[in-house]
């Protein structure tokens, strides 16, 4: 669907709220083959950052980027941080390449904590209000990016049943939009 401005829009299908469009968010409806960005506007709404439709980072005030996880925890120090980051600069190599390089952080915890990273922030955006979604084509712009990305369907289809484990608590607040 596209409004009378020409932007596409789109829904997550598991929220509740009845102003949403029924047309779901899925690659072939709002971002097919995109690399760039997919801009959801709402709340808190975000960016899905995109390499040829799959989702590689995902951008949302509601959920911390795994940067935030890296550095608050104390995981990987700012010292480390900055000599990968300055390292990505000076090779071209990317940050993900530079953290594991440099022993900052395994490979394998790394991959794990970007796919953990990725549900929390489309459970986020999948449980708030979407108003629309645009399609930005041009470079993947985040510092983490999941190489391969996720598939649209595993990551919504996560964000789903964790709506049902809380729809399933006794003493739901019943609201449009949970609260976590």
């Amino acid at each position: 669907d596209r409004d009378v401005t020409g932007v596409q829009t789109c829904a997550l299908p598991i929220s509740r709220s009845e102003s949403l469009r029924s047309e779901p968010l899925r690659p072939e409806t709002a971002a097919s083959g995109l690399t760039g960005g997919l801009r959801v506007a709402g709340d808190p709404g975000g960016v899905v950052h995109l390499a040829d439709g799959g989702v590689v980072a995902i951008a949302t005030p509601g959920a911390p980027s795994a940067e935030v996880i890296l550095l608050r925890s104390g995981r990987v120090s700012e010292a480390g941080w900055d000599a990968a980051f300055a390292a990505s600069a000076a090779s071209g190599a990317s940050m993900c390449a530079e953290l594991v390089a440099t022993d900052a952080v395994g490979a394998g915890e790394l991959e794990a904590l970007l796919v953990t990273v990725l549900a929390d922030a489309m459970f986020v955006l999948a449980t708030g209000h979407v108003e629309e979604c645009e399609p930005r084509p041009g470079q993947v712009d985040c510092p983490l990016p999941l190489v391969p990305p996720a598939d649209f369907d595993p990551l919504l289809a996560e964000a789903a049943r964790r709506v049902r484990v809380l729809g399933s608590r006794s003493g739901s607040a019943g609201r449009d939009r949970f609260v976590v």
